[in-house]
């Protein structure tokens, strides 16, 4: 903002430290391989994987910026709360875009997707600066209506980065046999009788079913 003439006065905090063209430069690379990277599902989930991480560490980083000039406590814990948001907002749209991979009905392309999510943060951002009141609003309506359903997602984008590791280093490393006690129990009655896992064990990596024939619509526990 500071590069334009859309925005005069000085920006909150200590935010003007990032009025850099090497961080732009650098911003907009990243932006680019964000978009070349959801363009496929396995890409997107080692991306958004790596991201759990990245993400509330540079939002944290960010809310010492903002906050720049307030007392030691109040940027803490500002920044505290700020990664926690965006690592429950980061897994609740990883998962929502998973969960999308595997619905049967038609879904929004990713690019598509993403676009619409960077209007709204643009808006959002330039909320921040002119009007903070509402945007505290919209950021607390934001963040309720994702919470609606936010569980399943944070759970489904989990599972499938498990899922994913542990297919890797499976591979990577020695076979070994599954303790029977860890399957739920439909898994357990089906393999009871089956010659090709004695005793109910399998051998081999993790796997995930998705609308298998026979297998219950959820676990016990309601996950």
């Amino acid at each position: 903002m500071p590069t334009t003439t859309w925005w005069s006065e000085p920006l909150p905090g200590a935010l003007g430290d990032l009025d850099s063209l090497a961080v732009m430069i650098m911003l907009g690379s990243f932006y680019l391989l964000e978009f070349a990277a959801e363009r496929f599902p396995t890409p997107t989930l080692a991306w958004n994987a790596f991201h759990t991480v990245i993400r509330p560490v540079s939002v944290a980083l960010l809310a010492f910026l903002l906050l720049d000039g307030q007392a030691p406590l109040v940027i803490a814990f500002g920044a505290v709360i700020a990664g926690a948001l965006a690592s429950a907002a980061h897994s609740i749209r990883s998962g929502a875009l998973i969960l999308r991979w595997l619905g049967s009905s038609p879904a929004p392309h990713p690019l598509l997707t993403s676009l619409v999510e960077d209007v709204v943060v643009l808006g959002l951002v330039a909320l921040v600066i002119d009007q903070p009141t509402w945007a505290l609003a919209a950021g607390v309506l934001l963040a309720v209506g994702g919470s609606v359903g936010g569980a399943s997602r944070v759970r489904a984008f989990i599972f499938a980065v498990r899922l994913a590791a542990g297919r890797v280093f499976q591979t990577l490393g020695a076979r070994r046999w599954t303790n029977t006690e860890h399957f739920p129990r439909w898994v357990r009655t089906a393999l009871e009788g089956d010659v090709m896992a004695p005793g109910g064990g399998l051998r081999g990596s993790p796997v995930g079913a998705h609308r298998l024939p026979g297998a219950p619509p959820s676990y016990p526990d309601g996950s």
